[in-house]
């Protein structure tokens, strides 16, 4: 059984259509709609103006890093 269904749509009209899946079993439901902005392809970044402006260091990075990947061998289930 699903309990939450996401749709993104268009707006016509002032008006929002979509059909729930089937197996979406349910009388009410609360909408909530969130605007979206397209967000534009911009290939000329330049990565120079970024460099620097994190004063963490490498190795604290790497530490970090580290213990984010020990999380992936973790057993989930039994």
């Amino acid at each position: 059984m699903q309990f939450v269904f996401r749709k993104i749509t268009s707006i016509v009209n002032n008006e929002i259509h979509f059909k729930v899946p089937e197996d979406f079993y349910s009388d009410e439901v609360e909408v909530i709609v969130i605007p979206i902005s397209k967000i534009e392809n911009n290939k000329s970044v330049n990565f120079d103006n970024y460099y620097g402006i994190s004063d963490i260091g490498e190795k604290e990075i790497e530490k970090q890093l580290n213990e984010l990947r020990k999380e992936w061998d973790r057993k989930v289930l039994d």
